[in-house]
């Protein structure tokens, strides 16, 4: 991956980021499924480089998100932002992973928040339970399509509280 590249994935990400904060979590938070959230953001350093002065990460969080659910249920969401029809799971971090499977080991919910960007709903993503992700191998890698997640699309903040609320009632 360029660096020109590896700049348009992060800035679709943060975007993607941004519409989950403001259209997902806030109005969840306000119904009273989510009684906080929060964004793990990594400690940085300033580093010179060529391109001036960058900040770069100093140690691994996690997944992106930690939220506290109704009832006190711990929850940890990876949120994925992709340019193609294929999400591989490459993409997902070793320690996001971690996060993601030793959370449902532990009892809470952990979700992969994933939008594949270019579907005719800008906005639209996919709230798939961790332990549920249906990963499928094409070729010698794993990967999700949307026709593989379809069953947790979501497109409001009212589809998030619905599989939410599944989830919860599940434990």
């Amino acid at each position: 991956m360029t660096r020109a590249s590896s700049r348009r994935a992060q800035a679709s990400g943060d975007a993607f980021e941004q519409v989950l904060e403001r259209h997902i979590f806030t109005p969840l938070q306000g119904a009273g499924v989510i009684a906080r959230w929060d964004h793990l953001e990594p400690p940085m350093k300033r580093v010179r480089s060529t391109d001036g002065l960058r900040f770069v990460p100093t140690e691994k969080t996690g997944a992106d998100y930690v939220l506290m659910l109704r009832g006190g249920l711990y929850c940890a969401a990876e949120a994925k932002s992709c340019d193609s029809d294929r999400f591989p799971r490459r993409n997902i971090k070793a320690h996001q992973e971690r996060h993601l499977t030793e959370t449902v080991n532990g009892g809470g919910l952990a979700f992969l928040l994933l939008h594949f960007r270019g579907q005719s709903v800008p906005w639209s993503c996919y709230w798939i339970p961790w332990a549920q992700v249906p990963w499928t191998t094409r070729r010698t890698a794993e990967s999700l399509t949307t026709d593989d997640v379809r069953p947790w699309r979501v497109e409001s903040w009212g589809d998030a509280k619905r599989i939410l609320e599944r989830e919860m009632g599940s434990r």
